[in-house]
């Protein structure tokens, strides 16, 4: 999932915890409308394809799925006598929600590599490091202005995550992150220190 305005701000005004209450509820709900939306390019319901683009579309945004959201918009410029438009998006659909689940719900270390293969593994493990410096930067302003529910929010992010490309230390600092509360804050900057340094040290170990 990418970051967005929409998703920092559900974030922020539900809270970590409620946010990932309700972002489970929404990566539950997908499977279904995935199903729904097969029924409907079978048989060339346009109108009933519709009508679940429209579920999706800015609830997906709220939660960073653009991807998911930006094909659901496709969906809405099929127009009647299409029906031939409709498969190739859906599955594209499909593809999506499966990507989204699988990075909602990790894999277990090591698991991973041996299911996509080295080479894939290695890019997905490019892209992780990557995106530890944003990760870290708004890590940092969270710790600056007491921001503990973003701060939270950014650790849910990283946990599972971190643990599916053998970073235990970065998992485990996250996980300890999720336990601070809002009076103790002195501990939220000290657990941000140590995923800073965790951090790093990770990618300077991935660029060696």
């Amino acid at each position: 999932m990418q970051p967005n305005h929409a998703r920092h701000s559900l974030a922020r005004d539900l809270g970590a915890d409620a946010y990932v209450a309700v972002l489970d509820a929404f990566m539950e709900q997908l499977p279904g409308q995935v199903a729904d939306l097969d029924a409907a390019a079978a048989v060339g319901d346009v109108p009933r394809a519709r009508y679940v683009a429209h579920q999706l579309i800015g609830t997906a945004v709220d939660f960073g799925a653009v991807g998911l959201d930006d094909l659901a918009r496709r969906i809405l410029s099929v127009g009647p006598g299409e029906d031939a438009a409709l498969r190739p998006i859906v599955e594209l659909i499909g593809t999506e929600v499966d990507r989204l689940r699988a990075a909602h719900h990790p894999r277990t270390a090591g698991s991973l590599e041996i299911e996509v293969g080295p080479a894939a593994y290695a890019e997905l493990l490019d892209q992780f490091i990557g995106r530890l410096p944003q990760q870290v930067t708004s890590l940092t302003a969270a710790a600056a202005t007491g921001d503990l529910p973003w701060a939270r929010y950014i650790g849910h992010e990283l946990i599972g995550t971190a643990g599916e490309f053998g970073a235990a230390g970065l998992n485990d600092l996250a996980h300890r992150l999720m336990t601070v509360d809002q009076a103790r804050l002195d501990l939220l900057h000290e657990v941000v220190s140590d995923i800073v340094v965790e951090a790093r040290r990770l990618q300077a170990g991935h660029d060696v």
